[in-house]
């Protein structure tokens, strides 16, 4: 039986501060931190050093940021975390199910409504609300083979599984993606079990290779 949680999605800077993390070159970090020493030098030394590394970061260090930001935040196994979504898994692997929102403006109609005498609620509250009243109609499911899955790991706030193939990518599955912390922990076990069998097919591969040299 498949097993599949809520419909989320991960918020706009996580997400950017995520693909940052993963595909900026380290070059690109290093030399905006050549700059910044550049500016502060500049400050006691000569000022021309200032000019130089306000140079690097404002205008030359931002297109290749950019370049290695969308050269994978357009592929399916990045951009899957910022549309409204579910995260499953079955005997096909990740299963991740695409969703658009169909009625967002009965649910700002809904949530102005039901607020209307509660002007001083917190905007959290009322985003929860206004996603909560929102309906979505079904796009497609984007599936990761069990083949493609290539790491599984917890952070603060849910867990990351580590995407291989034509492109790199993760795919984010928060604490509250599933209605139970049972159906987390089912759902985290399965990818690692797929971790392990991946790295135990990656073992004898190399194996067969030795023993045929």
């Amino acid at each position: 039986m498949p097993l599949t949680g809520h419909i989320h999605r991960m918020a706009s800077g996580a997400f950017a501060r995520e693909m940052l993390r993963r595909f900026t070159p380290g070059w690109v970090w290093a030399g905006v931190a050549l700059a910044a020493i550049a500016v502060v030098a500049g400050m006691f030394v000569d000022y021309r050093w200032s000019v130089i590394g306000l140079f690097v970061i404002l205008v030359l260090m931002p297109p290749v940021v950019a370049f290695a930001y969308y050269s994978h935040a357009l592929c399916r196994e990045c951009f899957v975390n910022t549309t409204p979504h579910t995260t499953g898994a079955d005997h096909r692997g990740l299963v991740v199910t695409l969703y658009i929102a169909e009625s967002e403006e009965e649910a700002d109609e809904e949530v102005t409504e039901s607020d209307a005498a509660n002007i001083d609620a917190p905007a959290e509250v009322l985003k929860d609300k206004r996603e909560h009243a929102m309906t979505y109609r079904k796009l497609r499911e984007e599936i990761f083979a069990p083949s493609q899955i290539s790491g599984w790991y917890l952070t603060g706030s849910g867990g990351v599984v580590d995407i291989t193939g034509p492109h790199r990518g993760f795919v984010w599955v928060p604490f509250d993606a599933f209605a139970s912390q049972e159906a987390f922990a089912r759902f985290a076990e399965t990818m690692r079990n797929h971790v392990r069998l991946n790295r135990n097919s990656a073992i004898s591969s190399d194996y067969e290779n030795t023993q045929r040299l």
